[in-house]
């Protein structure tokens, strides 16, 4: 007897067959042992950290920028949008504005931020964090005072 070649329907079923089985074996295989993974503990942020940023965001501030707003002018978050006279929202307009955030930073926009991600930090009170923050940027030589000052300020009207 001679052994007969498989036909070549046949071959490129078993050759999808095998191909398919070893696929699912491997993932099978490579799933990992079921367990949770551990996050480093020390790459969370701190107050420290959220304050270093915001130290690196100012000095990259152009002086121009460096004003602040007072607390009594700036417009409260979580405002609705208005909208307009034809009925389209003003949300787009916010969309567009915020895209060209980037390129018009201002100290207003950084202290945002650091106000925003205090209040996010896990086992830590914003009033605790702010303090802190508060704290830290007091002895900071790289903020100039008349903005340390205000900045500190409104830092510690953080509830």
């Amino acid at each position: 007897m001679t052994p007969r070649p498989l036909s070549s329907r046949r071959a490129t079923l078993a050759i999808a067959a095998f191909s398919s089985f070893f696929t699912l074996l491997a993932t099978a295989a490579l799933q990992g042992c079921g367990e949770t993974p551990e996050f480093d503990k020390s790459l969370q942020h701190t107050p420290e950290t959220l304050v270093q940023e915001f130290v690196v965001r100012y000095k990259n501030l152009p002086e121009n920028r460096r004003t602040l707003k007072s607390a009594k002018t700036a417009k409260p978050k979580g405002e609705a949008p208005d909208v307009d006279q034809a009925g389209k929202s003003s949300r787009k307009e916010a969309a567009v504005k915020g895209a060209m955030l980037k390129e018009a930073e201002t100290l207003d926009n950084v202290l945002a931020t650091l106000e925003e991600r205090l209040g996010k930090l896990e086992g830590v009170p914003r009033a605790e964090a702010a303090k802190k923050a508060a704290d830290l940027l007091e002895q900071e030589p790289a903020v100039k005072d008349e903005h340390k000052k205000e900045v500190v300020e409104r830092l510690r009207q953080l509830d």
